[in-house]
């Protein structure tokens, strides 16, 4: 994703239009959007998929609940947008063009449903309108409304043809139905739009604030993702037993952060009743002091912080394909020394085809990867890394992109920007 967009959507009223970055930080006050520009985002991705997906990790309710809201008297809005811009990849004409997706979400049975997807690439602007009325007998309704040439116009294509037996209708622009130049036009278009809804959209990986809990003792359970975490012990149990050498690799980079972070030295599984598969196992860890060996140590024992930073490593390490993480606030449960280790975990991961989106209240990740840009020590350059600032404007929110320059500065902030850390700053010093 290049950009992401919302309007009429929770505490968004005006339209906010924001770049992404390969890393993109999202910093602000409680409250002031940051987790409902996450679900946009998976919202988004789910519904180009088929499903739209308001719930799961982040439920926003209804769809009362979701539009925007002013209070009072005021009227409360019927539909919502929420868009994107990705780099198309399916068209050799149009490969790597930037193309534009709105989609306008509409009350359904009382929960969020597309009601409109309008789609931009070039200067083609094609449009559907998803209905199912019987009456119309349109399971969608294209419409496009920018030309390629003087004598371009709009039409429709029918999910049932017209008397004539015609698909393809002129509405504007076009002389009739049975023009051969009609038809090559609205086959192209129609073939085109086909193409952007089967773009190959990366995997979304969302993540809860709160991970699952850590158990002396786990049984294994099915390896689907889980948000919160649940399914990385049974992950680190399979790969033990069926596959020492993924293992090995994991455990080795899981080492690799504990040890950066401080949380441990050695991760691994044990399973008391090794013949029986299905036999329960347990999750242990160790510290390294002084050159001292301390006793393995259960995942229980150890404190919450290594059982809430385990799932986040884990699925950063494990995917190599197209990938977009939406990370709330993986600092959870962590102490400052290991916050800042994550930043450089991040830093490490970030590149355009593996892009995090990361919801945090951490002053020690931001500025870990604030100095990993400026001093080099990954591949990521200012311009793959952007901070989204949330910001209050009366009963709104406004988002400002901030950026870094190659010093390690920001640049462009609002003045509010850390207006409080400089409060406290001065206070703390006598000002």
């Amino acid at each position: 994703m290049d950009r992401v967009w919302v309007e009429n959507y929770r505490c968004f009223r005006e339209k906010q239009d924001v770049p992404l970055a390969p890393l993109t930080l999202l910093l602000g006050e409680n409250s002031t959007g940051k987790t409902s520009f996450l679900a946009m985002i998976n919202a988004l991705i789910s519904s180009m998929r088929g499903e739209t997906n308001f719930k799961k990790p982040y439920d926003l309710g209804s769809f009362d609940e979701i539009v925007h809201y002013q209070g009072g008297d005021s009227k409360r809005a019927d539909s919502f947008i929420g868009g994107f811009q990705f780099r198309t990849r399916f068209v050799d004409h149009y490969y790597n063009s930037p193309c534009r997706l709105d989609l306008t979400f509409k009350k359904e049975s009382g929960a969020p449903s597309v009601a409109k997807t309008r789609a931009k690439i070039d200067d083609i602007w094609i449009e559907i309108e998803h209905d199912n009325s019987a009456e119309r007998n349109l399971a969608i309704r294209f419409l496009r409304t920018a030309r390629l040439g003087s004598d371009r116009g709009e039409w429709e294509y029918r999910s049932r043809p017209d008397e004539k037996g015609n698909r393809f209708i002129p509405l504007q622009g076009f002389p009739d139905a049975e023009n051969h130049e009609t038809n090559a036009f609205a086959f192209f278009e129609m073939n085109l739009f086909q193409g952007i809804l089967d773009s190959p959209f990366p995997r979304i990986i969302p993540s809860a604030p709160v991970r699952s809990n850590p158990k002396r003792t786990y049984d294994l359970s099915p390896l689907t993702h889980d948000p919160e975490g649940a399914h990385i012990p049974s992950v680190f149990a399979h790969l033990s037993a069926q596959d020492p050498e993924k293992w090995a690799n994991l455990k080795a980079f899981l080492e690799e952060f504990g040890k950066e972070s401080g949380l441990f030295d050695e991760i691994d599984v044990i399973r008391p009743l090794k013949e029986i598969d299905s036999a329960p196992f347990q999750i242990r860890v160790r510290k390294t002091n002084g050159g001292i060996e301390s006793p393995w140590r259960n995942l229980l024992d150890v404190g919450y912080g290594v059982s809430q930073a385990l799932p986040t490593a884990t699925e950063l390490f494990f995917q190599t394909e197209p990938v977009l993480y939406l990370l709330q606030q993986p600092e959870t449960h962590l102490h400052p020394s290991a916050q800042a280790a994550l930043g450089t975990q991040l830093c490490r991961i970030a590149s355009p085809t593996r892009q995090l989106i990361v919801e945090t209240h951490s002053d020690y990740l931001m500025d870990r990867v604030r100095m990993d840009v400026r001093d080099q020590k990954t591949d990521l350059t200012p311009e793959d890394v952007i901070i989204l600032f949330f910001e209050r404007d009366g009963l709104d929110v406004r988002i400002w992109p901030i950026k870094f320059d190659e010093l390690g500065n920001i640049k462009d902030a609002p003045d509010s920007y850390r207006r409080f850390f400089l409060k406290e700053t001065n206070r703390s010093i006598g000002l």
